[in-house]
C-alpha cells in the first residue's frame, strides 16, 4: 500500500531530479526503518547482509540528499 507508493513516487523525483532531497531523505528514512524491522535477526547470515545492504543505500541517499543538484535536474533548472 503505502510504502509501494512512497517507493514509486520517490524513485521517480530521483530519476527526473524533482523535490531531489525530500526523495533521497523520504527513501533514506524508508530504508532504515524496513531493515531495523525486517532484517534485524543477525544470527541468520543472509539477514545480516541484507542489513548492511539497507544501511549503505541509506547512507548513499544521505549523500544524494545533501549534494547541491546537477545541471541535467529538474531542481537544478
Amino acid at each position: 500500500g503505502a510504502a509501494v507508493i512512497v517507493e514509486l513516487v520517490s524513485a521517480c523525483c530521483l530519476i527526473l531530479g524533482w523535490n531531489t532531497r525530500i526523495a533521497a531523505l523520504a527513501l533514506a528514512g524508508f530504508s532504515i526503518l524496513a531493515t531495523s524491522l525486517f532484517h534485524a535477526n543477525f544470527a541468520v547470515e543472509t539477514e545480516f547482509h541484507m542489513f548492511a545492504k539497507d544501511i549503505a543505500l541509506a547512507g548513499a541517499l544521505l549523500c544524494l540528499a545533501v549534494r547541491t543538484p546537477g545541471p541535467f535536474s529538474l531542481d537544478g533548472r
